[in-house]
């Protein structure tokens, strides 16, 4: 008992800590893009410079905050129309049948709860082509458009008073008819993605 006040403060640091790397990691890694595009283009890149994501930090803010916005849309569309389809399917008749059986959702909710491991299991089981339907439409529709806003953030460093929705614009603009050859571009770098996931792990 004598180390639990330790222990809590400890983790408290611990949490404190992520949640400043989680809010401060994509400003940073920004500034580091920065200095390896002032490289790429053969000029003399300063200390300051790892900087850049935090001096441009709305614009970068007003980007992320536009891309996560634009991927829930596309998401929410993506779970409508892949339980849509689902409905239509013999997959989903367990489901319907429950649903018919308690008209009410307030009787349905009290079934739901009253069932056990096994059955909920099965009921998830059953929910497995809904699940696939929806990630093959969000990468049908997600992996494309986000792929257009690929040169955002380099659009941000190059025009000092370009904003997120002007930089996804611009980005878009950049990659018209060139999505396929940055695809192909990722896939020779498959290596580089694999160890970045295993690293995250």
């Amino acid at each position: 008992l004598s180390g639990m006040a330790t222990r809590s403060v400890l983790e408290t640091f611990q949490m404190v800590l992520q949640l400043a790397n989680t809010i401060l990691l994509p400003f940073w890694s920004l500034g580091f893009l920065y200095v390896a595009l002032l490289w790429a283009r053969e000029k003399q890149a300063d200390k300051k410079d790892l900087l850049t994501g935090f001096r441009r930090i709305g614009p970068c803010l007003g980007l992320m905050v536009n891309r996560a916005v634009l991927t829930i849309i596309v998401m929410v569309v993506c779970i409508n129309v892949s339980s849509i389809v689902y409905m239509m399917t013999p997959a989903a008749s367990e489901i319907l049948e429950l649903a018919g059986d308690y008209g009410n959702t307030e009787q349905l909710y009290d079934y739901l709860y009253s069932l056990d491991s096994a059955q909920v299991m099965a009921l998830f089981r059953s929910m497995i082509p809904m699940l696939v339907i929806c990630c093959v439409l969000a990468a049908v529709l997600l992996i494309p458009l986000l792929y257009r806003f690929r040169m955002a953030e380099f659009v941000i460093l190059d025009q000092k008073g370009i904003r997120g929705i002007g930089a996804m614009i611009l980005s878009a603009a950049l990659l018209r008819r060139r999505c396929w050859q940055l695809f192909k571009l990722d896939l020779r770098f498959w290596w580089y993605y694999g160890l970045k996931l295993l690293c995250t792990f």
